[in-house]
Order: structure tokens, then sequence, then C-alpha cells
């Protein structure tokens, strides 16, 4: 993941998954609903890393408490 957002209209993921699914492999996907901002959809490998960030933060922080 390298810290840019695509914008693409929700439309897309019906009509162009496969691409939108391609998109989100290299970077995160805003999906816009009636242009605003609505959802965002990353590869599942960037949501594991994510997650094995929070928890690593999580340990971290359980020292101090």
């Amino acid at each position: 993941m390298n810290g840019e957002i695509s914008i693409r209209p929700s439309k897309d993921i019906r009509t162009n998954y496969a691409e939108i699914s391609a998109l989100a492999h290299r970077n995160p996907v805003a999906i816009t609903v009636n242009g605003r901002e609505d959802t965002v959809l990353l590869s599942h490998s960037d949501f594991m890393e994510q997650q094995r960030t929070i928890d690593e933060l999580r340990d971290r922080l359980a020292i101090y408490t």
C-alpha cells in the first residue's frame, strides 16, 4: 500500500469489479455514492497487515497500563 487512494463511483463495483479489485491490490479505493466518499476497499493482504499492526500496538500499549 503506497498511501494513495483512488476514487471510483459505486456503479463501478457492478460494472467493473475486476478493475476495481486490481486497483485495490495497488492502493485503497474510495467508493462514492452521489459524489461523496462512502466506503473504502482494500486488498485482503493490506487489511490483514493493518490488523497485525493494530494487534502489535495494542500489545505494546498493554505494557504501560
